[in-house]
C-alpha cells in the first residue's frame, strides 16, 4: 500500500490557550470532510476528470505578478500605493474582511439547499472544498514563513502572500466551479466580493498589492488542484487518515492516503 503524506507546516502561531483551542477546532473542521467522505469522489462526473491547462493560466499569472511585483517596484509599486492610500484613505480601518472572506462558501451550500443544480452533490462538494482548503493552507503559511515580508503597518513579517485574499478567491472559484456554468452572473458577484476583500486588505494597510495578487492566484489554484486530485482519485479506492496536531504553539495537520 502506498502512503502519501501531505502536511502543512506552522499553520497557526498561537499566543494563548484560547487561540490554540480555536485553531485546533478549525483544523479539524477543515479536514473532517476529507476523512469522512473521501469515497464519494469515486462518483465524480466525467466532466471533472479531464485536465485543462487553460484552467491554471489565470491563477499562475496572478501568482507570477505577485511574486514579480514583490521583487520589482516597476511592476507594482507597493510603496506608492501605500502612500496613495495614506493620502486618500488615511483613517480607513474595518474588520469586515475577517468574516466576508468566507462568504462565497456558504453561498454554494445555500444554493444547494434551494435545490439549484450544481456540478457535484453536496457531499462531493465537501470533499473538494476540504481538499482545496488543505492545499491552500499548505501553500500559504509555509510561504509566509519563508519570505518574511514585513506588513505595510510593520505589525509583523508574514505579509506575503495574503491569506484573507487566498481564502476569498478560493471560495469564489469554488462557487464558479459548481455554479458558474448555470449562473455566471452569480459567479461574477462572488469574484467581486473576493476582489473587494483584496482591496480592503490594502486599504487596511495590512498587505502590499503584490501580496493580494499572489493570494488570489493561490486561492484559485488550490481549487483547481483539488478538482484535479478528485479526478485522479476517481479511479482509485483510498482511505484517508487525518492527523491534526499541536506542539509548542504551532498547529499542523497531516493527511495520509493509502492508494
Amino acid at each position: 500500500m502506498l502512503i502519501l503524506r501531505y502536511q502543512s507546516l506552522r499553520i497557526f502561531q498561537t499566543n494563548s490557550m484560547f487561540k490554540a483551542f480555536t485553531n485546533f477546532c478549525l483544523c479539524i473542521l477543515l479536514t473532517l470532510p476529507v476523512a469522512g467522505l473521501g469515497q464519494n469522489l469515486q462518483t465524480i462526473p466525467d466532466s471533472s476528470r479531464t485536465f485543462h491547462w487553460r484552467n491554471f493560466v489565470i491563477p499562475v499569472s496572478l501568482v507570477g505578478i505577485g511574486i514579480y511585483g514583490s521583487l520589482d517596484n516597476h511592476v507594482i509599486d507597493g510603496k506608492e500605493i501605500r502612500e496613495e492610500r495614506g493620502n486618500y484613505f488615511p483613517n480607513f480601518s474595518h474588520k469586515a474582511d475577517n468574516y466576508l472572506q468566507f462568504a462565497p462558501i456558504p453561498a454554494v451550500f445555500a444554493m444547494d439547499a434551494m435545490g439549484l443544480k450544481s456540478e457535484h452533490s453536496w457531499n462531493q462538494q465537501l470533499v473538494l472544498l476540504g481538499q482545496a482548503q488543505l492545499i491552500m493552507i499548505a501553500m500559504i503559511y509555509p510561504m509566509k514563513s519563508l519570505t518574511k515580508v514585513s506588513r505595510p503597518d510593520n505589525s509583523s513579517d508574514n505579509s506575503f502572500p495574503s491569506g484573507h485574499t487566498a481564502q476569498a478567491f478560493l471560495g469564489a472559484h469554488f462557487f464558479q466551479k459548481e455554479y458558474g456554468r448555470q449562473y455566471p452572473w452569480a459567479a461574477v458577484g462572488m469574484y467581486s466580493v473576493a476582489s473587494g476583500i483584496a482591496v480592503s486588505r490594502v486599504l487596511n494597510n495590512r498587505h502590499w498589492a503584490s501580496d493580494v495578487f499572489a493570494g488570489a492566484g493561490m486561492g484559485m489554484a488550490s481549487v483547481e488542484l483539488s478538482y484535479l486530485l478528485g479526478a485522479h482519485q476517481h479511479s482509485h479506492k483510498y482511505h484517508p487518515m487525518i492527523l491534526p496536531s499541536y506542539s509548542d504553539g504551532v498547529m499542523s495537520c497531516s493527511m495520509l492516503i493509502g492508494l
